[in-house]
């Protein structure tokens, strides 16, 4: 009978360690700005305004001075195009 109780007793221990919370120490870290994928080792915060936003990789690929420059360039553009939009919206030619 005592070994039948001992037997119960470590398999109502065993469910209770199973079902128990245990803190899982992940291997890889996340990005801070798409917590589901993973930090680019590039994107490490020390330039302004780094989150760590790379969903395509691209910072692998590429220098990243060369593409902070294009993003600059790119906002450049798209400025002056907003501009133009108003300015045809304002003025128009005679005729």
């Amino acid at each position: 009978m005592q070994k039948l109780t001992a037997v119960v007793v470590a398999l109502a221990a065993a469910q209770a360690v199973a079902f128990s919370r245990v803190p899982m120490k992940m291997s890889v870290e996340m990005s801070k700005s798409v917590p589901f994928l993973k930090k680019q080792p590039k994107l490490d915060g020390s330039m302004a305004g780094d989150e760590g936003f790379d969903p395509l990789g691209l910072s692998n690929t590429f220098d990243i001075n060369f593409l902070r420059q294009a993003e600059i360039k790119h906002g450049r553009v798209a400025m002056i195009a907003c501009a133009g939009v108003f300015a045809q919206m304002l003025f128009h030619l005679p005729g």
